[in-house]
C-alpha cells in the first residue's frame, strides 16, 4: 500500500477507527482489530530498533508488521510504502503486548514508521499513527524539516523572511503566536 490516495486500510470506510481503551472485543470489518502503537524508531546504531505496544484480545498471538514511508499521511496514521518485516507477539491476560523489534541494514532517518496487527483469524488492523524515525546524525532541525516537508504549505509560514520554511520559523511561530 503506497502513500497518497487516502487511508491505506480503512476498516469502517469512515477514516481512522479509534482503538478500544481496553480489551479488543468489537464486531465489524476485521473485528475492528486494534492497531499497534509504535513508540520508538531508533536508527542510531545497527541494527535499527523499534519499540511499541499492542492492546487487544487477551492471551492471543498477533503478527505485527512494520512499515517505512517517505511521506506522512494527513490522517496522522501511516501507510505501507516499504515493509520492514513482521514478527509475532502474544498479549498477556490484560490484552497487552509490549514489543521490541530490530531490523538490519541501512535505513534512512527522517522517514515515517507505522505498523499493523493481524490476529489469528487474518483480521488486520488499520495502520498505526506514524512516528518519525530518528537516526545517526539527525538533528532536531532535520526532524522538524521532515515534518514541515509533509504538511500542507498553507499551514507553513516563512516567519523570518529568509525565503525558506524551516525549524527557525517553527520555533519563532511557537514563541510568538
Amino acid at each position: 500500500m503506497g502513500v497518497g490516495a487516502g487511508q491505506g486500510i480503512d476498516l469502517g470506510g469512515d477514516g481512522v477507527t479509534a482503538n478500544d481503551a481496553s480489551q479488543d472485543v468489537d464486531l465489524g470489518p476485521n473485528l475492528l482489530q486494534n492497531f499497534p502503537r509504535v513508540l520508538e524508531a531508533h536508527l542510531e546504531e545497527m541494527p535499527a530498533r523499534f519499540t511499541g505496544e499492542l492492546r487487544s484480545a487477551p492471551g492471543t498471538s498477533f503478527t505485527l508488521e512494520l512499515f517505512l514511508s517517505e511521506e506522512s499521511d494527513p490522517s496522522g496514521h501511516g501507510e505501507g510504502q516499504f515493509s520492514l518485516g513482521s514478527f509475532l507477539v502474544t498479549t498477556d491476560a490484560n490484552g497487552v503486548a509490549s514489543w521490541e523489534h530490530t531490523v538490519s541494514g541501512e535505513l534512512p532517518p527522517g522517514r515515517f514508521v507505522s505498523a499493523t496487527a493481524t490476529g489469528p483469524e487474518a483480521n488486520t488492523s488499520e495502520f498505526s499513527r506514524w512516528i518519525v524515525a530518528t537516526g545517526r546524525g539527525l538533528t532536531p532541525h532535520e526532524i522538524v524539516q521532515a515534518i514541515l516537508d509533509n504538511i500542507p504549505k498553507e499551514l507553513s509560514h516563512d516567519v523570518n523572511m529568509d525565503s525558506e520554511v524551516d525549524a527557525i520559523d517553527v520555533v519563532e511561530k511557537v514563541n510568538n503566536p
